[in-house]
């Protein structure tokens, strides 16, 4: 079986949810995973995973795709799509 399109941000994910883990240890909690999520800095398979502080994930690069003809184009950026 194939990766999947989002396969690479999925792991990239878990690997983030396994640091919070591994820094709080076995008797971790709901409210001190949250908490420690607020400092996990980990560079993952497809990007540098950390979180700004109202939570949203940091250096956020989104990319826009065409898909024609069943094949998926990279277009580009939203920042260089859009411009300044």
């Amino acid at each position: 079986m194939k990766p999947g399109t989002c396969s690479g941000e999925a792991y990239d994910a878990t690997s983030a949810v396994v640091e919070a883990l591994r820094a709080l240890g076995p008797e971790a909690g709901r409210d001190a995973v949250t908490q420690t999520f607020a400092s996990v800095d980990i560079q993952g398979v497809t990007r540098r995973v950390a979180f700004a502080p109202n939570g949203d994930i940091a250096d956020t690069v989104v990319y826009v795709y065409q898909v024609r003809s069943g094949r998926r184009n990279l277009l580009g950026t939203t920042a260089a799509l859009i411009g300044p």
